[in-house]
């Protein structure tokens, strides 16, 4: 009878933590691609063409890319510069689907395409990009990539 009761106090704790775990992912409102393109919309309406910002990615709550500051005049890339010291695990390079807002965008919608999950931050006077969660895994909290865009900053002409 011993084990019969520690089978079930095991059971009921599995039972407890599925509970809690299953409700994590209801917290975060779900990004939909009308979402996007309303974002699009906005970003495109402002004409912003001249401008800065940091961008980082975490993988797993470490930085998978040392972040970057990147500038950006009449929509092209000037300049990429490495941020501080690489960190062991992080990489300097692999930021070229997030230079541009436009190239974010374009790997936000290849995320939807491909039917990943999808989490995004939006600015909400221009559009871009805040922050970007790909979950590739569907729901495992070690397949999603959270891209970071901080230190936005737009240039006059």
């Amino acid at each position: 009878m011993g084990s019969n009761s520690f089978s079930n106090q095991f059971i009921e704790l599995l039972l407890i933590l599925m509970i809690a775990l299953s409700g994590c992912s209801r917290d975060q409102p779900k990004i939909t691609n009308e979402e996007l393109e309303k974002n699009i919309r906005l970003w495109q309406e402002s004409k912003i063409s001249n401008y800065n910002f940091v961008v980082g990615r975490m993988t797993m709550g470490t930085w998978s890319w040392q972040p970057a500051l990147i500038k950006v005049r009449k929509g092209q890339v000037v300049s990429k510069e490495i941020i501080g010291e690489p960190g062991p695990m992080a990489h300097v390079d692999g930021h070229e689907d997030f230079e541009t807002v436009e190239k974010m965008f374009a790997t936000i919608q290849e995320a939807y395409d491909k039917g990943y999950g999808v989490n995004n931050r939006y600015n909400s006077k221009f559009g871009y990009p805040e922050q970007i969660r790909i979950d590739a895994g569907h729901g495992a909290t070690d397949q999603a990539i959270i891209t970071d865009i901080t230190q936005f900053e737009i240039i006059k002409d």
